[in-house]
């Protein structure tokens, strides 16, 4: 995955999306990654691109997905959930209990501070 300059708001609400509970990412994983966090936007893709240290074996990438966006979007662990892509590294991921619009500025803050939470 490469560094993509994200330069408006609109560049990632094309990744997020409101829901019922919160939001819904569309994610991109790269496993076993040397720093995780959040890295770019995949605009072809319409992913937001995040980097794990786990490898992809028994879901152990899976936890740290959910571990790593609840860090990142202030939100509890219980409010993340992988609602598709389990075993794909394309994956849609629901943040309850967070508003579209703070998303969008934790995301932009994300990626001006370099990605590697």
């Amino acid at each position: 995955m490469s560094d993509i300059q994200v330069t408006s708001k609109a560049d990632v609400a094309s990744v997020l999306h409101s829901s019922k509970a919160g939001i819904v990412v569309d994610v991109e994983v790269s496993p076993g990654a040397k720093d995780a966090g959040i890295s770019s936007i995949n605009p072809w893709r319409k992913r937001l691109c995040i980097s794990v240290k786990a490898p992809p074996k028994k879901g152990e990438a899976n936890k740290e997905v959910v571990a790593l966006m609840s860090e990142a979007f202030g939100v509890p662990t219980k409010n993340v959930t992988i609602l598709s892509g389990q075993t794909s590294s394309l994956k849609r991921v629901e943040l309850a209990g967070i508003p579209l619009d703070r998303a969008i500025d934790i995301v932009l803050e994300a990626l001006a501070e370099g990605g590697g939470r």
